[in-house]
């Protein structure tokens, strides 16, 4: 999962989660966040955490993450995100 690759870089680096945080433009807090699972990083903090930290977090994890992520959304809201998706697709394909 991204957050453990993003943690595992983190420490291996020896840097505090506020260094981390004022190398990539956000809060400890956030970093926090993105280290437990509990967000996911903008596309732009994540390749700031990327060049940052000098590593590369697998596609393949990102996707499980979405996929744990919406496992945990009520269905009344899945047809949100069906809508949500249907949008990205027209817009960005």
């Amino acid at each position: 999962m991204y957050s453990v690759e993003i943690k595992t870089a983190r420490e291996q680096k020896k840097l505090t989660q506020k260094q981390l945080a004022n190398g990539i433009g956000v809060t400890q807090t956030m970093v926090s966040k993105y280290e437990t699972g509990i967000r996911f990083p903008s596309r732009g903090i994540l390749l700031n955490i990327k060049m940052f930290l000098g590593i590369e977090i697998e596609p393949e994890n990102l996707r499980k993450h979405i996929i744990e992520k919406i496992k945990t959304i009520s269905s009344n809201k899945l047809e949100d995100v069906d809508d949500f998706i249907d949008y990205l697709n027209f817009k960005y394909v």
